[in-house]
């Protein structure tokens, strides 16, 4: 039984890709990852394909690996092994990495047996639909330097004329929102307050229309209760989505849509709130704003908030108080 629930636990996700190096020389990318997580931090296990098409089209690298990544501070730490089919010992490597304006930064090292220790810096941001990838080798023992400039996308130019991949990420009502559109399948990630670790997450199919049809809603049980669920609702409502109730929701997901917009509505609009008051403090036209800076502050550890909205301030001040 506990075999069974870890696998349903498991995210499972396809890997397809492109990488171009500054030579302008494409290696294609495919495989299948899977990640948990476990403790404080996340374990994943990925396996990839590699072949470099205009190098030597016959020839197909492949490799298996396993991560362990751990939030720290504003940042992280990471470690893994990495295993190359053909080569006689694995590769051992650790990391850690912090935010650094909209990109990020890293330094690490990797070891293989019987081989120098390997030294990394990098730096990674999006850049339209793909990664840039900027980093610089020092191999050990007065081995060379090497630079590194690499350019990631997720498909080919006419693949991606069809899959539309999209990806984005901003703060909305208080809370790390990524949106990920792949394609007919729009998936939204409530992530915490350094995108390292993911809290809830729901996935939806893509109708004509912007019409979206809720497909998963999952939100981690020790954050529940915390409207992580509904913000991520109302996100793909503020982006222009419109979603209709799906007529095979999960009981999880039947309970969310009764509970905030009952059995019989069909289509989740804006909640209508004709309440004056908040916890006793007055509401100017709704109270909309006292909820959002109650659930925000109640998800940071009772934090008084400082944002431009007095009433997102005066619901994070509530919560505070003990409300």
């Amino acid at each position: 039984m506990r075999a069974r629930e870890f696998i349903r636990e498991l995210d499972v996700y396809p890997i397809a890709g492109q990488e171009y190096d500054p030579y302008s020389q494409r290696t294609d990318v495919a495989g299948v990852g899977a990640s948990k997580k476990l403790g404080s931090g996340t374990a994943s296990v990925q396996a990839l394909a590699m072949t470099s098409p205009d190098i030597d089209p016959t020839r197909i690298d492949k490799n298996v690996s396993a991560n362990y990544a751990l939030p720290i501070g504003s940042g992280g730490i990471s470690g893994g092994v990495t295993r190359t089919a053909g080569l006689p010992n694995n590769q051992f490597n650790v990391q850690a990495n912090v935010p650094v304006g909209s990109g990020n930064f890293s330094a690490g090292v990797s070891r293989t047996k019987d081989q120098p220790n390997n030294f990394n810096l990098g730096y990674s941001r999006q850049v339209g639909p793909g990664q840039l990838d900027i980093g610089i080798n020092k191999q050990g023992q007065g081995g060379p330097t090497q630079g590194q400039l690499r350019y990631n996308m997720p498909f080919n130019e006419e693949e991606a004329s069809v899959a539309k991949f999209k990806k984005s990420r901003e703060d909305f009502e208080g809370m790390n929102i990524e949106m990920v559109e792949n394609g007919h399948v729009l998936v939204i990630n409530a992530l915490d307050d350094w995108g390292n670790n993911v809290l809830g997450s729901v996935a939806f199919n893509i109708h004509d229309n912007n019409e979206l049809d809720p497909q998963d809603l999952k939100v981690d049980e020790r954050y529940q209760g915390q409207g992580i669920a509904r913000a991520m609702y109302d996100y793909a409502k503020n982006k222009g989505y419109k979603i209709h109730r799906s007529y095979d929701q999960t009981d999880a997901g039947k309970g969310f849509w009764d509970k905030h917009r009952g059995e019989d509505e069909r289509v989740w609009e804006e909640e209508q709130l004709d309440e004056l008051s908040f916890l006793g403090s007055e509401c100017t036209k709704d109270c909309s704003g006292h909820r959002a800076g109650y659930d925000w502050s109640k998800r940071k550890g009772l934090r008084q908030a400082n944002s431009w909205s007095p009433s997102f301030n005066k619901g994070a001040g509530l919560a505070v108080a003990g409300k």
